[in-house]
């Protein structure tokens, strides 16, 4: 189940993301412009020896999606 919130219009709002939810996700940022190509950074959570520890990483200059992605 994706997450959501009320805004203070009273207006539900939900993210349509679905790696946030996956595996103690907590965030994720993507972007993306012609020179740096495509970029996710993310934070999950992780329990390391009974301590919950926030684990941060990214995936850097990813090149453009094919514009016949129709195999996807």
């Amino acid at each position: 189940r994706l997450p959501s919130y009320v805004d203070s219009n009273g207006k539900t709002q939900t993210n349509w993301n679905r790696l946030v939810p996956m595996n103690n996700t907590v965030g994720i940022k993507t972007g993306t412009t012609t020179a740096a190509g495509g970029n996710l950074l993310y934070a999950a959570t992780k329990e390391v020896g009974g301590t919950t520890r926030t684990i941060v990483g990214a995936v850097l200059a990813q090149p453009p999606a094919p514009e016949d992605n129709s195999i996807l």
